[in-house]
């Protein structure tokens, strides 16, 4: 049997959380990409396609990387706040 701490379990479920919010804001991204390549006169499918389809692998990447940082933090301000009796929006030194 192997291993799994809590950290790697809630590190697990806040990857998860992150990536499929990411892809929900893609569709958008996509459309945004589309209107840019537009505006400069790409608009034919074959030239277009390959150029969103690197763009909104890498904006899902780069906004669930952001994601997770953000909730990371949040839950390292909320455990600080509960252990040393503070409101977990600030942190200061003794």
């Amino acid at each position: 049997m192997s291993t799994t701490t809590l950290t790697q379990i809630v590190d697990d479920a806040i990857k998860q959380r992150a990536e499929a919010q990411a892809q929900d804001e893609r569709f958008a991204f996509e459309d945004d990409v589309r209107a840019a390549l537009a505006k400069h006169g790409i608009t034919q499918p074959y030239a277009a396609m390959p150029v969103i389809a690197t763009a909104s692998r890498s904006f899902v990447e780069a906004r669930a990387a952001m994601l997770m940082l953000e909730a990371r933090a949040a839950a390292a301000q909320r455990i600080l706040g509960e252990n040393w009796g503070g409101g977990g929006s600030k942190v200061e030194p003794n």
